[in-house]
């Protein structure tokens, strides 16, 4: 079982969207095959109750694609729910899936329940909060039993937070180090290996490598001209 995990952080001051893809080959590895941050500019759904997908799914689908990692992978984690009611109401995940033409199954990871969400709990490691597992195109059941596999001996799975800190770690200023070229900037499909983010996040200035990188930056992450 291959499996993808994506997540997106944003900057709506700077139109900015990074997204997180990591990959790796089975529920309980934590050896990561693709770890990679994709920057695209362009504008950001303002947060909706129950319209999360407004928001997030046009990133996701332009990080899957920049990566190349669909071929080869069997089943997608996000952050968040499939479904926001009893009926059939569609959340994010229900919304990627069809995207993808119901071609990739899809596992909704959420931190917080959502009242009339048809998700059930997952316990991990000594927490005594569960993860809150729905799924499209996979059992239910199935699906809670492989994120409570998930490599990592802690409530949130070691390359769910993978996925979700080198999204947030481009944004800080130290790390420079890793950010890509300014060649680099415009080509998603190059991979930015991130390190540790640093425990502070100091404040963007004008001045900063990273904000001389995003001028470059556009809605599809090629270079603007």
């Amino acid at each position: 079982m291959r499996i993808t995990a994506i997540d997106v952080a944003y900057r709506e001051d700077l139109e900015l969207a990074i997204v997180g893809v990591v990959a790796w080959k089975s529920w309980k590895s934590i050896r990561a095959s693709h770890r990679a941050a994709y920057p695209f500019r362009g504008p950001i759904h303002p947060y909706t109750k129950g319209r999360f997908h407004q928001r997030e799914l046009p990133y996701l689908l332009r990080g899957l694609t920049a990566s190349g990692v669909l071929p080869h992978t069997d089943l997608i984690v996000i952050d968040g729910h499939c479904w926001v009611g009893q009926d059939g109401e569609m959340g994010l995940g229900a919304y990627l899936w069809e995207s993808l033409a119901r071609e990739w199954p899809v596992v909704g990871v959420a931190k917080n329940p959502l009242e009339s969400a048809p998700s059930i709990p997952c316990y991990r490691g000594r927490s005594t909060k569960p993860l809150w597992i729905s799924s499209c195109g996979i059992g239910l059941d199935v699906a809670r039993k492989g994120v409570s596999k998930m490599g990592g001996g802690h409530r949130i799975p070691t390359n769910l937070k993978r996925a979700d800190g080198i999204t947030k770690s481009f944004f800080w200023e130290e790390i420079h180090p890793y950010l890509p070229s300014e060649e680099e900037v415009g080509c998603p499909t190059k991979s930015f290996t991130p390190r540790d983010p640093p425990s502070w996040d100091p404040v963007i200035g004008p001045e900063s490598r990273l904000s001389r990188h995003l001028d470059g930056v556009t809605a599809m992450g090629s270079t603007a001209t």
